[in-house]
């Protein structure tokens, strides 16, 4: 579960080094010959283009004795990736972590649908829901980049009428529900069906 440090607790780490971007490989889910093509993950901070940022979607481990892809989404999570760093070791100090890259996460819940389903009727995708905490701040959490498992597509979900204010730049921050896109390519949609 969560915990939570005091504020005024001293981290062991004073400098971070900062990612914008990772590539993901993955082995084809039915025939292992071959790696699949590499897809980048961004976790840009605000610029000039994106001023909210850029943040990817991406599949999580949270359940070692679940393994991607056989296991699909369980003991898996479906998270926007906000930052990827690595905390730097003071000089004479090695972290229990040194060389090991950390990422913060904005988790997104699963919505279960009527009757019991997981997939919306209509499109056959699951539906996302920011996760949050108390006050609807965004639910985030830090996990290492090693259980980074898959890149993948969110969908914001409209409702009858769409907001006219989103654009590519700004649905990931305003919207709150989400389909997850299964129909991206042949092996996501084979692992998460």
């Amino acid at each position: 579960g969560q915990h939570r440090a005091s504020p005024t607790m001293n981290l062991p780490f004073k400098h971070l080094d900062i990612w914008f971007k990772v590539c993901v490989q993955q082995m084809p889910r039915h025939s292992g010959l071959a790696l699949l093509p590499a897809l980048m993950v961004n976790a840009s901070p605000p610029d000039a283009n994106w001023k909210h940022g850029h943040y990817d979607a991406a599949i999580f481990t949270i359940d070692g004795t679940e393994q991607w892809p056989t296991s699909g989404l369980k003991g898996h999570i479906v998270v926007e990736v906000h930052l990827i760093m690595l905390p730097v070791s003071s000089p004479g100090r090695t972290l229990l972590w040194a060389a090991h890259f950390l990422t913060y996460i904005q988790c997104l819940n699963i919505v279960p649908q009527q009757h019991g389903m997981v997939l919306e009727c209509t499109t056959q995708m699951h539906v996302l829901k920011r996760a949050t905490c108390a006050g609807a701040m965004p639910f985030g959490d830090i996990l290492p980049l090693d259980q980074l498992r898959s890149f993948t597509h969110i969908i914001p979900r409209f409702g009858p009428v769409a907001d006219t204010c989103l654009m590519p730049q700004n649905s990931s921050k305003f919207a709150q529900s989400f389909f997850l896109n299964k129909y991206i390519d042949k092996d996501f949609y084979h692992t998460i069906s």
